[in-house]
């Protein structure tokens, strides 16, 4: 008897296929916002980037799906607690990998915490992921009632450098920054070699202040 199964290195293509940094990054930020955070903190640095939410989190089940590949439990068109839903492919996850070799997720549901870590070196050396056990720890001590962390660590230098050059165009990070059109959630955005915060209500700002000129 024959198994279906997948090599590691089709994980390593899917994300590495992803059309760019910005893409990826608002692949990540909409699913902060489909999981109904009000609140997405980015904290971008050329050693680690984090993005912070205080959405819904997930459960062990939740889990298991986001890391099955293609597998989702979103429906295109649906809406949940008044967020339209944009994805059903389940591969906004592995956007992570555009930007780093190594991804470390703390997640807290219902005051129930459990992290797990992700080394993309280690997933494309496998010739099946069949037998590939992630280990999920349990968080005893959780200050949250829910909400993600995604930290991302090992970054790969030429994909930030291509990164860093888009955060640095004002018009860009505008865009970055107002990608969902919605009041209920407010996007932070902070550089490392800026010290200044940027966030939804100060683009928005900007945003009118460049278009008024231009006009």
């Amino acid at each position: 008897m024959a198994k279906l199964s997948v090599s590691g290195k089709f994980i390593k293509e899917v994300s590495q296929n992803i059309p760019g940094t910005k893409f990826a990054i608002i692949e990540l930020i909409k699913n902060s916002y489909e999981a109904q955070s009000s609140s997405v903190r980015i904290y971008i640095s050329p050693e680690k980037i984090t993005i912070q939410d205080n959405g819904n989190g997930m459960n062990l089940e939740e889990i298991d799906t986001l890391l099955t590949v293609s597998d989702s439990n979103k429906i295109f068109g649906q809406e949940i607690g008044g967020v339209l839903i944009s994805g059903e492919k389940g591969l906004g996850f592995f956007s992570v990998f555009k930007f780093g070799n190594k991804v470390k997720v703390d997640t807290v549901k219902d005051s129930k915490g459990y992290s797990f870590e992700l080394d993309m070196e280690e997933i494309s050396s496998q010739k099946s992921l069949y037998n590939l056990d992630i280990p999920v720890k349990k968080i005893d001590d959780t200050k949250i009632h829910s909400g993600t962390k995604i930290t991302i660590t090992e970054i790969y230098k030429e994909t930030f450098d291509i990164f860093k050059q888009t955060l640095d165009k004002d018009d860009e990070l505008m865009r970055l920054i107002n990608v969902i059109d919605s009041s209920e959630i407010k996007v932070e955005i902070k550089k490392s070699w800026d010290e200044k915060n940027t966030e939804t209500k100060d683009m928005k700002q900007k945003l009118h202040q460049h278009y008024s000129t231009q006009s």
